[in-house]
Formats: structure tokens, C-alpha cells, sequence
């Protein structure tokens, strides 16, 4: 038993100095969005020392341990804090230092507290502390209640920025998949999660001792934190910067637009025109704002016309026009030889799974199964 205690010790020491690892490495990165990686490294360091507490047990001595575990609860009221941050400067929205100090308070708060617990700690002395567990249990659930309760209301409001960023996005880009923050929303309800669970853990074992800590347990749910770390740091380290100014904003919508309808109507005939003359679409990293400048168009103006005359974000227009010219070339003999991700590349796609997903939404079925029935009509001698 104690050598599968070691074992178990040693991977969850090694994930810990893994996101340690990871969170020099975010401060150094010299890719992408330098300001956002900073604060994801700041989070990644935090979570890494809740990891490391569950180890330095067996190095460090009980003083020490008690002020790191408490310590490492002041900083969870900093996890939605830096997510959120790190979320707005993902997206473009950099937050100023006014905007940040009020989201610091709570965690100021918890840090009074510890600091009047480890004075009276002192005071009294361990035995007398021992003597009113009855009253710190309590308190320390409260505590945890409200690091959930915290962490449950920065995750709705993140969640709201990226259906926000997603929104725009879709106003602006023809592919987004490299930009669409996906794998933050996951990490976003993997936060709040881990908290809950440990919620209930503490719950269980404060109301009636259904639940004793046991090394399998502890193991299992340390290690699930060290994986959510290392998602976070690696993914961001492969996440592109993404540039406000490249998006249409998604605010009310055209309310005081100075587009007249027999303009807008004029305007709707160039772009379909360019498009079909000139096949921009080819081009994967095609954007509205390029198509806007091509035009001599504001962007703003462009959104609305595909929007109210087409009934179309720029995403779905454009898409529209590449799944059209796959089906052509689909329909043609010598294209038919070639893999379904070489079409998809060749009409703007950067990714077979967006095109199959877009190619579904389109026809009705999967850009395999339509190819195959053109192969067949081809063999039967029948036409399109």
C-alpha cells in the first residue's frame, strides 16, 4: 500500500511541476496574444500549487502545509478572475486596471480571513484550535460554498463572451475553427465542476462522515486537476491572437444604418457579382473586411446587406458559395477521383470536419454519400 502511495505521490508531484513548467514557458511564449498568455500562465501557476499542497505533505512541516492549503484557497477566488481576463484579451476586449481591481476583492477578503485565522491560530495554539472544530467546519464549508457560488458566476459570464465571440466571428470570418475559443468553454465548465465535486465531497464529509478521504480518491481527483491544467496550457500555446478590429460588431443591429433599400439592393448585385466573377471564397482565410475594402464598402454596411437582403451571416454566405463549387466539381470526371479533403481544400475549407458539417447543413447529407450517388448516376448514364 505504501508503494502504490509513493507511486501516486510521484505522478501528481510530476503533473504539479508540469504546470509549473507550463506557466514559465505561457510567460515566455513569444507567439500569439503575449498579454492573454501572461495571465493563463498566472492561473496555470495557482492551480499547479493546489496540486502541489497534496504532495508536500510528506516533505514539507505541518505550519508550513497548513499556510500553503490555506493560501491555495485564497487564490481559487482568483480562477475565474484570470479566466475571465484572459477570455476578454482572447477575444480582442483588453481589460484596463480599473475595470480589474474590483474582481480582486473577494480574494482580498479571503486573504483577511486567513491572516485572522493564523493570528488566533497562534494565539490559542493547535489544542484550543482542535477544541472548536465545531465552529471552523462550518466556516470552512461556507468558505467552499463560496468559491463555487464565485466561480458559478464568472463562468456564465465567460460563457456569455464567447456565444458573443462566436456570434461575431460568423459576422466577419469564413473559417473560424482556429479562432472560435471552443476548447476554453470546456475549460470554462471544468473549473466550476472540479469545485462542485469538491463541494460535495466536503458536504459528505462534513454532515454525518458518508464520505473519508482515501488515496484512490484523492489520486483520482488531483490527477483530473492536473489534466485540466495542461489542456489549458498546451491548447493556448497553439491558440492564434485573435484581432478585435478584424470583427463587425455584434451590438443592436443596423439601428441607425443610412442604407436605403434601393442601395442596399444595388450593393446586393456587386457583391454577388464579385463573388461569382471573381470566386474570392477560394481563399480559406477570406474575410468580410476583405470583401468590404475589395468593394470600396464599409464593413458594417456589407454585414447588413447579407444579413437583411440575403438572410446570411457572412460565415453562411460564404459557405454557401464554397459548397456550391464543390458540387461542381464533384459533378466533374476527373474530380471525382479525388479525396473528399482535397475538395474541401480546394474550395476554402481548411478542415474536413467543417466542410463535412457545412456540407450536411446544405444538402441534406454528407459530402461522401453525395459523391457516391453522382458516381452512380455517372455509371447508369443518367444526369444531374
Amino acid at each position: 500500500m505504501e508503494q502504490t502511495t509513493n507511486a501516486l505521490d510521484l505522478i501528481v508531484a510530476f503533473s504539479a511541476f508540469l504546470g509549473l513548467f507550463l506557466s514559465i514557458v505561457l510567460v515566455t511564449h513569444k507567439r500569439g496574444n503575449r498579454r492573454a498568455n501572461r495571465l493563463l500562465a498566472m492561473l496555470v501557476f495557482i492551480l499547479s500549487l493546489h496540486v502541489m499542497k497534496h504532495v508536500s505533505i510528506h516533505v514539507l512541516s505541518q505550519s508550513i502545509n497548513s499556510i500553503l492549503y490555506l493560501v491555495a484557497h485564497v487564490l481559487t477566488f482568483l480562477f475565474g478572475p484570470l479566466l475571465l481576463f484572459y477570455t476578454r484579451e482572447a477575444i480582442g476586449k483588453k481589460i484596463s486596471l480599473r475595470e480589474s481591481l474590483p474582481h480582486l476583492i473577494p480574494a482580498t477578503i479571503s486573504l483577511a480571513l486567513m491572516v485572522t485565522f493564523l493570528v488566533v491560530f497562534n494565539l490559542l495554539g493547535p489544542d484550543k484550535m482542535n477544541e472548536h472544530q465545531g465552529i471552523l467546519k462550518p466556516i470552512f464549508f461556507a468558505v467552499l460554498l463560496a468559491q463555487v457560488a464565485h466561480m458559478s458566476v464568472y463562468n456564465v459570464n465567460i460563457l456569455l463572451l464567447l456565444r458573443g465571440h462566436r456570434k461575431q466571428i460568423r459576422e466577419s470570418l469564413s473559417n473560424f475553427e482556429k479562432v472560435s475559443l471552443k476548447w476554453l468553454r470546456h475549460a470554462n465548465i471544468g473549473f466550476t465542476a472540479v469545485l462542485a465535486i469538491t463541494l460535495f465531497f466536503y458536504i459528505m464529509l462534513i454532515t454525518g462522515g458518508y464520505y473519508t478521504f482515501s488515496t484512490e480518491t484523492d489520486f483520482a481527483f488531483i490527477f483530473t486537476v492536473s489534466v485540466l491544467i495542461n489542456y489549458i496550457g498546451f491548447r493556448s500555446l497553439n491558440q492564434p491572437e485573435i484581432i478585435s478590429g478584424e470583427f463587425v460588431s455584434n451590438g443592436p443591429k443596423y439601428q441607425h444604418s443610412p442604407l436605403e433599400p434601393a442601395q442596399a439592393k444595388d450593393y446586393e448585385q456587386k457583391v454577388l457579382q464579385f463573388m461569382t466573377n471573381e470566386k474570392p471564397y477560394l481563399q480559406s482565410d477570406f474575410k468580410l473586411i476583405d470583401l468590404a475594402k475589395t468593394l470600396s464598402l464599409q464593413p458594417y454596411l456589407l454585414s447588413q446587406v447579407l444579413n437583411e437582403n440575403l438572410g446570411q451571416n457572412f460565415f453562411e454566405f460564404v459557405n454557401s458559395h464554397r459548397i456550391e463549387a464543390a458540387k461542381q466539381l464533384m459533378a466533374e470526371a476527373d474530380w471525382q477521383r479525388q479525396t473528399i479533403m482535397g475538395i474541401a481544400f480546394d474550395v476554402g475549407f481548411n478542415s474536413k470536419s467543417a466542410f463535412n458539417r457545412a456540407f450536411k447543413k446544405s444538402t441534406g447529407t454528407t459530402p461522401s454519400a453525395y459523391l457516391r450517388s453522382i458516381k452512380q448516376q455517372s455509371l447508369s448514364g443518367t444526369t444531374l
